[in-house]
């Protein structure tokens, strides 16, 4: 996908993510659950970036996040749990600075923290604290939307 975006052939992305799922969405082979949890997460990412210009398509995002807890979020393999845990604070993300649910968010990092607070791969420990300082400055109100955007893009 980044040669796509290097390309500047950026609309194309969710296409192939949606022929992946096409082709492959039934398939129970791990290498390939891995696959399409992290095509999912990448989706959603990417409807959610194009919400932050385009509020309407928030919505959307916000279902792919949902679409990926659903199907992932069971899953013992961490790379997936990484994603699923990645995806949940997006979905806080989106949730309090792009459609203004304050509450929502907070119990979606509150989701995260819950689930993953007691795991002890280093990746899902530091999406852990990044849920909890998300949730501290949701809780604050007292943010600056491009430093938390900015944050929020190096923590991919």
């Amino acid at each position: 996908m980044e040669t796509l975006s290097k390309l500047e052939r950026q609309a194309e992305i969710p296409s192939v993510y949606d022929e992946m799922f096409c082709r492959f969405g039934e398939d129970n082979t791990p290498f390939i659950r891995k696959y399409l949890a992290q095509a999912l997460y990448e989706k959603a990412r990417y409807f959610g970036h194009l919400a932050e210009k385009e509020n309407s398509l928030a919505a959307y995002a916000l279902a792919l996040y949902d679409e990926l807890l659903q199907k992932f979020g069971n899953e013992t393999d961490t790379e997936i749990k990484q994603k699923v845990a990645k995806a949940m604070n997006r979905k806080g993300f989106v949730l309090s600075y792009l459609v203004d649910r304050e509450e929502d968010a907070i119990k979606v990092y509150d989701a995260c923290i819950q689930k993953f607070g007691n795991e002890t791969d280093i990746a899902i420990k530091q999406t852990v604290a990044e849920a909890m300082r998300y949730k501290s400055i949701v809780l604050s109100g007292n943010f600056c939307r491009e430093q938390f955007l900015e944050e929020l893009y190096r923590s991919v």
